[in-house]
């Protein structure tokens, strides 16, 4: 707990440039989680305040934070009325060690870019988040309200702490929404690395600035290029730092320039060739390969296990959808799926809302493309295929039937959009 509040007073210094001091004395709690890893609370508020707080709301958001990120460390919580009208709130990781940090630690792309995933980070601000709007929303009027009535602002941080380098990560943000209930967090574009054997730190800068964080769908992340520095080329910036803290060897540069900012453009330096069966950046296996990069994209990336073992093609609704069958359709095919079908649960949908470590650009394939899935990867044994039918994103028009192949025998049919097949999504890139 010292260890934890002299980091806590290090992170005021740094984030505010001038010490801010807390309004009311220090109150410390500890919640057990299900796993037996314990939240470790630093309350700078009236201690008959904190009952009005919903625990409930900490308790289970990390406890599910835990269980689906595979954290098995304690984690550290700060609540802080400061005298300056402002109300901070803090999420630490606590001594993360190797294994516990693959949805944390950076990761190249798709596109080829380097990146810092923020979907943990930005989840467990979010718990906090809830957990402070649970005591402006409790109407008892036993609740002691004046701490709380001329709050101006409310910053946050995310840190990681990790055993490997004996570092420590902060990422910091705003919250930001005209009601308690519409607070949403919002990333700065800056992050401190410490490192704690010398106690020196740097300051990382992300730049381009509007480019520096992609929210695709539910996947948030920093995007960490250009490593180069844009005054002093073939000298690496600071970041460097970031992949040091989590004990990864740091990537090749990629050249200032190659990324435009506001694009998801791929850089020209650091590509990496893929061959068909290659696990590819979103962790599925590669089963095709066009050669060369040509509207966007050159592979084709299918989803390392199936989606569902059984589902419609259909969500009900018999609408004639105008879809391709070629190879580079699939995608096209999904969104117009969707776009007619709306919500629901049926195959086209399952693919346009999955997300797989951290990429949502998912689809499902088109006739020719599921026929290139059984040929490259079930025929080769990999994929982990069964001998299910599985859906294409193909529709027989005027008919309502949709091809299906038989992955026992490779055989490809129209068959009724109500009937049940599995699913296995793909990606392009």
């Amino acid at each position: 707990m010292k260890r934890l509040l002299v980091l806590f007073l290090s992170l005021f210094a740094l984030s505010s440039g001038l010490f801010a001091f807390p309004a009311y004395p220090k109150n410390d709690t500890t919640y057990r989680l299900p796993n037996g890893h314990t939240i470790e609370l630093e309350f700078y508020a009236p201690q008959e305040a904190l009952p009005f707080f919903d625990a409930s709301l900490l308790v289970n958001g990390f406890a599910k934070i835990a269980e689906t990120y595979k954290i098995n460390e304690d984690f550290g919580i700060l609540f802080v009325v400061h005298t300056n009208n402002e109300l901070r709130l803090g999420v630490v990781f606590k001594d993360l060690q190797a294994a516990d940090i693959s949805d944390l630690k950076p990761m190249q792309g798709g596109n080829g870019l380097h990146l810092l995933p923020l979907i943990v980070p930005r989840d467990a601000i979010n718990v906090v988040e809830s957990w402070f709007v649970s005591f402006l929303q409790n109407k008892s009027a036993d609740k002691p309200t004046d701490f709380l009535k001329s709050i101006q602002s409310t910053p946050f941080y995310v840190q990681y702490q990790t055993k490997l380098s004996n570092g420590s990560l902060l990422i910091e943000g705003n919250f930001y929404g005209s009601t308690p209930s519409e607070l949403r967090p919002v990333f700065n574009s800056t992050m401190d690395i410490e490192d704690l054997s010398t106690i020196t730190n740097h300051k990382i800068s992300l730049d381009p600035q509007d480019f520096y964080l992609s929210m695709l769908q539910n996947f948030y992340t920093f995007v960490l290029d250009p490593l180069d520095d844009q005054n002093n080329p073939g000298q690496r910036t600071e970041n460097i730092f970031v992949y040091w803290l989590f004990g990864l060897p740091s990537p090749s540069p990629v050249k200032t320039g190659t990324v435009q900012a506001g694009s998801a453009g791929t850089p020209s330096a650091n590509k990496q060739v893929y061959n068909v069966g290659d696990t590819g950046p979103a962790g599925g296996i590669i089963f095709y390969d066009k050669g060369k990069a040509s509207d966007g994209w050159r592979y084709l990336e299918a989803a390392p296990s199936d989606q569902s073992s059984g589902i419609q093609w259909y969500n009900g609704r018999k609408i004639d959808i105008e879809t391709g069958t070629a190879v580079g359709t699939g995608k096209a095919n999904t969104d117009a799926i969707v776009a007619a079908f709306g919500d629901g649960s049926y195959a086209a949908a399952l693919c346009k809302n999955l997300t797989i470590n951290g990429f949502s650009d998912w689809f499902l394939p088109s006739k020719d493309e599921l026929a290139l899935m059984y040929t490259n990867l079930k025929k080769a044994g990999l994929g982990g295929f069964g001998k299910d039918g599985l859906w294409s994103s193909s529709q027989f028009n005027d008919n309502f039937a949709a091809c299906e192949q038989s992955f026992s025998d490779g055989n490809q049919v129209y068959t009724w959009e109500s009937w049940e097949y599995s699913v296995r999504a793909c990606r392009a890139f």
